[in-house]
């Protein structure tokens, strides 16, 4: 397995328009699919008009899952307590809200150790009607 980390490939402060950012990531992926059958890409996207062009590019040769890993509005803000930014906190606990909504698998890392987290990926993964 592959991981890549969108933010690290894209521009995660702006300067890249989210058109740019795509493409790039896009190209990343392609790259890494070339090599590596699975590939976990973390990117969060909250809104489905986000998430839809990477779907619609990948669909039909890749098995796509998507999980999102959240956490309790009280454990998000401590964790973004120490980066000592209100608006952070605030965008953050937006996007969890609009993370919730959506009707994807979603792991609940409140209190977890990284280990149980990975185990509940895994299984949902290996749950696949697909597999």
């Amino acid at each position: 397995m592959t991981c890549l980390e969108a933010d690290d490939i894209s521009d995660p402060y702006g300067r890249d328009t989210f058109e740019e950012s795509m493409l790039k990531v896009i190209k990343a992926l392609e790259h890494t699919l070339s090599t590596s059958a699975l590939v976990l890409i973390s990117w969060v996207f909250a809104k489905p008009e986000l998430f839809t062009p990477l779907i619609k590019r990948f669909s039909a040769e890749t098995e796509i899952f998507q999980i999102y890993l959240v956490a309790s509005e009280v454990e998000l803000s401590g964790r973004l307590a120490q980066r000592n930014d209100e608006s952070l906190t605030a965008y953050s606990l937006e996007k969890l809200r609009l993370i919730n909504s959506l009707p994807f698998e979603k792991i609940n890392t409140t209190q977890k150790p990284d280990n149980q987290i990975a185990a509940e990926f895994y299984d949902i993964i290996q749950s696949s009607p697909n597999e």
